[in-house]
């Protein structure tokens, strides 16, 4: 047996062993994540409250999601979980291959030991999501395919994969600061546009009172984004900025300020790294910008969950195989990055009260930023200059 397949073998063994404990979990008393879906879709389908279900697991996300699942819920329910793990498998496979592709490597020509050794270390993510049924690879892809058609003179491709990715699930709307940095404001407002439609339009089929809903969404949204804020260990557990700044200020501060402080400097400073980058060598098409944008939406985000680190797999992929052309240990430093990255999640466990998800989170953002510096310098050497998805200047 090849290399190359008893790699394939082995993560293939892999996933199917998650789908058999995925099936599992789906049949507990109390569901998971999918569950809360379904239900919701159910909900919206007979023009009751999607957000009054007796799911155990709140649904937590615009009615677009479960706009989208109705057809589901016509299916046998091990039937609909089933084809939602293959939907999520299939949606992580096409996100590698595209980012790798982005870096010059195709899939079937990638070193496979490379790419399992990859797998292995970002499992406890990819077994997380899976088997909580989450829908983030499924958005993972959203976004790549958004940044990849970022250049199409058919803006309306580009701005409905964001608004897709941002109607499922609203952290991605940051990413519209991709296009704005980049002056393309036709893709903005359609991307606004189109996004907005897609959250409000199923409103309607549940009530006319569109603007109450809303404000009864964002203040249960708000709720779960304070749990826990209260706990100094929980605060230490977050992924965002705003952890580390809760752990740095006195608990006195009033948590909504910290959480809002953490995002909007998480969100500036990616800007400015972005602009800055493109003002050196406005001509660069770099993939940086975009994993550089993706670890910027977990450490944004209000809300932590393990599942939230598939968003960062863009980052994690070009810091593992995307190797400058320096010589001597410095072509591995982004390969160090990805396992100390995971080393710090499983010191979470042992180590509370520090914020070590976070720290992790910084220590990949610089590393991305890093790449992202390289690319606007072609001199500086690095595959990071091989070709890009088309942005336009």
């Amino acid at each position: 047996m090849t290399k190359q397949r008893l790699a394939a073998a082995v993560m293939i063994v892999t996933l199917i062993y998650f789908l058999i404990r995925t099936v599992e979990l789906a049949h507990r008393p109390q569901g998971f994540d999918l569950t809360s879906y379904l239900l919701s879709a159910r909900a919206l389908a007979t023009g009751t409250d999607p957000y009054r279900t007796v799911a155990v697991f709140t649904y937590l996300y615009p009615l677009f999601l479960a706009a989208i699942l109705v057809p589901l819920t016509f299916l046998p329910y091990s039937a609909a979980v089933v084809l939602w793990f293959g939907a999520a498998c299939a949606s992580m496979v096409q996100s590698v291959k595209k980012v790798l592709c982005w870096v010059g490597i195709r899939l079937d020509r990638v070193l496979w030991p490379d790419l399992l050794v990859w797998f292995l270390l970002v499992v406890f993510v990819i077994q997380n999501d899976l088997q909580n049924g989450q829908v983030n690879f499924i958005v993972l892809l959203l976004c790549v395919l958004f940044f990849d058609r970022l250049g199409d003179r058919a803006v309306w491709r580009p701005a409905l994969l964001f608004s897709a990715a941002a109607a499922i699930k609203i952290l991605p709307v940051l990413l519209i600061l991709l296009p704005a940095a980049r002056r393309q404001w036709r893709l903005v407002a359609l991307g606004l546009i189109f996004s907005s439609a897609m959250v409000l339009v199923p409103v309607l089929f549940v009530t006319t009172d569109v603007a109450g809903y809303l404000a009864r969404y964002a203040a249960l949204v708000a709720l779960h984004a304070g749990a826990g804020w209260e706990d100094t260990v929980a605060r230490a557990n977050f992924y965002s900025l705003a952890g580390v700044l809760a752990w740095i200020l006195p608990a006195s501060l009033p948590g909504a300020v910290t959480r809002v402080a953490g995002a909007l400097v998480t969100v500036l400073v990616t800007v400015a790294l972005d602009m800055r980058s493109r003002h050196r060598n406005p001509d660069h098409r770099s993939a940086y910008a975009f994993g550089l944008y993706m670890v910027a939406l977990v450490l944004a985000s209000p809300i932590s969950e393990k599942h939230h680190l598939v968003l960062t797999f863009p980052a994690l992929l070009l810091a593992w195989f995307d190797r400058p052309a320096s010589r001597g240990v410095r072509r591995y430093r982004g390969r160090a990055v990805v396992v100390i990255f995971t080393g710090l999640f499983y010191t979470m466990k042992w180590a509370e009260g520090f914020p070590w998800a976070a720290l992790a989170l910084l220590m990949l953002y610089a590393q991305t930023a890093r790449g992202l510096w390289r690319a606007a310098n072609p001199g500086y050497g690095s595959s990071a200059s091989s070709p890009r998805p088309s942005i336009q200047g």
